[in-house]
C-alpha cells in the first residue's frame, strides 16, 4: 500500500493529475514565432521498481497552430513482450480550451509494428488522437506502460522537434538505493535536481518557454541540438538474463551469455563440415568453402520474438530449417568455422 500511496503523490507533484488552461490567447507572442506548434506540457516520470521493472508515465499537451503540425494530433505507442500499455487517454480542446470531445477505446488502433524486411515480430503498436481542422486546437494524452525489461530506458528530448516551442518539459526518474542508474545529458547546463523521498533517489530535468528552433541542412543529430537525456542501468535484467552496462567487457559477457551453448551442429552436419574443408590447406580455402555452402543452403528470414530479437537461432535450427536472420546466419557460420578448427 505504501508504495502505491508514494507513485500516486509523485504523479500528483509531477503534474499529470492536474488540469491546464489550454486557451491559446495566454501562449506568449514570442512562442509563436516560427512554430506550427506549442508544447504546452511534455512530461515524463519513470518509475523503477528493480533492475528488471519499472513503470512509465507520460502526459503530453500539443496546441497544433496549422496543418504542418497535424500530426502531432494522432500519436502512438509500441509494445511487446517486454513493454505492457496499461492505459492511453485523450482528450481534445478548442482554441480557447474548451473540452471537445475525449478518446474512445474504439478510437485506439492495434496495429503490427514490424517494418520492411521483417517476417515474424511480436512489435505491435497501439495509434490514438483526433482528426480535427479547425485551428488552432489542443491535444492531450496521457499514457501509462509497463516495462518488464531494462535493457533499454526512455530518453527525454526537451523540445521534440524543429518548429516546435515548448512552455514546460520534465524528466522525473526515480529509483531505490539498490538500483543505479546512470544517465548522459546534452545541453542541460547544470546538474539535475536530487532528493531522496521514502528511500528512492529522485532525479529530474526541466525545461521552461523555449522558442522553437530550426534545423539547418547538415546540422547534426537532433539530441545535440534539443536537451535531451539518456539513460543506462548499471544492471539490468532481459527476458531471464542478467546483464551489466559497467564496462564494455560486462556488456559483452550479456551478449555472449545470449549464445553460449548454440553453436552446436548435429552429427550429419559435422561429417559435412569434415568433407568440405578436406583436402583443403589454407586457411582461406576453408573459410571460402565454409561460407558457400552456407550461402547455398540458408536464407536470411527475420523472425524478432521476445529475447529472440537478441539471441540468435541455434546452429541446428538453422541446419535443419535452412533459414535464420543476421545474428542466426552468424552464429551458424561460427559453428561451422568452429567444427573445422578455425
Amino acid at each position: 500500500m505504501k508504495k502505491w500511496i508514494a507513485i500516486l503523490i509523485a504523479c500528483i507533484g509531477f503534474g499529470i493529475a492536474d488540469a491546464q488552461n489550454y486557451a491559446v490567447k495566454i501562449i506568449a507572442d514570442s512562442m509563436l514565432k516560427n512554430a506550427d506548434a506549442v508544447v504546452r506540457a511534455d512530461q515524463m516520470l519513470l518509475n523503477v521498481a528493480d533492475k528488471g521493472h519499472a513503470t512509465l508515465t507520460t502526459k503530453v499537451a500539443y496546441t497544433i497552430l496549422n496543418e504542418k503540425a497535424d500530426d502531432l494530433a494522432v500519436q502512438q505507442e509500441g509494445y511487446d513482450k517486454f513493454v505492457e500499455i496499461e492505459s492511453i487517454e485523450g482528450t481534445l480542446f478548442d482554441a480557447d480550451g474548451n473540452k471537445l470531445k475525449t478518446l474512445k477505446k474504439s478510437d485506439i488502433k492495434d496495429l503490427s509494428g514490424m517494418g520492411g524486411g521483417t517476417e515474424i515480430s511480436d512489435d505491435r503498436l497501439k495509434q490514438y488522437g483526433f482528426f480535427y481542422k479547425t485551428y488552432p486546437f489542443t491535444v492531450e494524452f496521457v499514457v501509462k506502460t509497463k516495462l518488464k525489461g531494462l535493457m533499454f530506458l526512455p530518453t527525454w528530448t526537451g523540445i521534440p522537434g524543429e518548429r516546435l516551442s515548448v512552455e514546460r518539459s520534465s524528466f522525473i526518474v526515480q529509483y531505490p538505493s539498490e538500483v543505479i542508474v546512470n544517465y548522459r545529458a546534452y545541453n542541460y547546463n547544470q546538474k539535475p535536481e536530487a532528493k531522496i523521498e521514502n528511500g528512492n533517489t529522485v532525479l529530474s530535468w526541466e525545461i521552461k518557454n523555449r522558442t522553437a528552433m530550426l534545423k539547418e541542412p547538415l546540422a547534426p543529430p537532433w539530441y545535440e541540438l534539443s536537451p535531451s537525456v539518456f539513460l543506462a542501468m548499471k544492471e539490468f535484467e532481459m527476458g531471464g538474463y542478467d546483464g551489466s552496462n559497467e564496462s564494455w567487457e560486462k556488456l559483452g559477457n550479456f551478449v555472449f551469455a545470449l549464445k553460449k551453448g548454440r553453436d552446436e551442429l548435429p552429427p550429419a552436419l559435422k561429417d559435412k563440415v569434415k568433407s568440405l574443408v578436406e583436402g583443403k590447406f589454407t586457411t582461406f580455402d576453408k573459410v571460402s568453402a565454409l561460407y558457400k555452402y552456407m550461402q547455398d543452403n540458408t536464407r536470411y528470414i527475420s523472425i524478432q520474438l521476445g529475447i529472440g530479437g537478441w539471441q540468435p537461432f541455434d546452429a541446428s535450427f538453422v541446419y535443419n530449417r535452412k533459414y535464420g536472420d543476421c545474428k542466426a546466419l552468424t552464429n551458424y557460420m561460427y559453428a561451422l568455422l568452429k567444427e573445422a578448427g578455425i
